[in-house]
């Protein structure tokens, strides 16, 4: 089971739902926390930067339609992650957890993460 915290508004790369790490970033590089909410998201994303590896595959420019999953067992960026899902819940922001068994082709794995390639859909074309 892999496991994925969103918003509802999209990501420009990957045009799924943005991640919550992303949009903390956005939030705050447009000062739209206060202090104790600021103090907060500092302290979580500086707990990712020293303990989550950010793979080199989504610093590629042919990756940008792939997403980051945190594996079901990841406990304690999962806990982090459940901060800053009850923060952005308490501003009235729209957050959802998503659960899924398939997500795609597997492009980076490490002990927390996997970074996946959504399959496309196959649709009939009707004539």
């Amino acid at each position: 089971m892999f496991l994925r915290f969103v918003t509802l508004g999209k990501d420009s790369d990957s045009k799924h739902k943005q991640g919550l790490i992303t949009y903390a970033y956005d939030l705050r590089d447009e000062g739209e926390f206060d202090r104790y909410e600021l103090e907060t998201v500092n302290r979580i994303i500086d707990w990712f930067k020293e303990h989550v590896k950010i793979p080199s595959i989504l610093k590629r420019d042919d990756s940008n339609r792939c997403i980051s999953w945190f594996k079901s067992e990841a406990e304690e960026p999962i806990n982090y992650m459940w901060e800053l899902y009850y923060l952005f819940q308490a501003k009235g922001i729209a957050v959802e957890i998503l659960k899924e068994e398939k997500i795609g082709e597997i492009k980076y794995e490490d002990e927390w993460q996997v970074v996946a390639q959504p399959l496309r859909h196959n649709r009939k074309i009707k004539s």
